[in-house]
């Protein structure tokens, strides 16, 4: 059987331009806020990019719509002057456990001590998801939350 790239199947313009359908995509950030508390879901109160409206403000978590392959990133700084060694989660469905990985974690016990954030701590995963999975990213450590700390993905395909 022979492979079909997009160019053989996607619709086209009559210039021979390929046409992509919107692919869900999202980013939300936190502006404003003061760092978080640890073992909590981590919050955001901005949305950047919501293509397909799946990321919600009201539970911090991406809703996947449909069947595939996505790649997640999140970017924070530690909160130098509440924290003690951990890190942060990627879940899937509020759990610490991806089928066929295992966690997806970051760790520190790098702290910067008297400053007002720490080194940075960031993640980056291309997993599969299902239609009806959620995506959340959960700390046991205090984060520098304002203007620097941002979640987001898309749909690889």
């Amino acid at each position: 059987m022979s492979k079909l790239y997009v160019d053989e199947i996607a619709p086209k313009t009559s210039g021979g331009a390929v046409l992509m359908p919107a692919k869900p995509a999202f980013m939300a950030g936190q502006v404003g806020l003061d760092s978080n508390t640890p073992s909590a879901v981590i919050p955001f109160n901005a949305v950047i990019l919501d293509q397909g409206n799946n990321f919600s403000l009201s539970n911090n978590r991406f809703d996947v719509p449909t069947t595939g392959v996505y790649h997640f990133h999140f970017h924070s700084f530690l909160d130098a002057q509440n924290t003690s060694n951990g890190g942060v989660s990627l879940r899937l469905n509020g759990a610490n456990n991806w089928p066929g990985v295992g966690s997806i974690r970051t760790y520190t016990n790098d702290l910067a001590g008297s400053g007002v954030f720490g080194p940075p701590i960031s993640i980056q995963a291309t997993v599969a998801c299902s239609s009806g999975d959620y995506v959340d990213l959960y700390t046991d450590i205090g984060l520098h939350n304002n203007n620097g700390c941002y979640f987001g993905g898309y749909l690889v395909g």
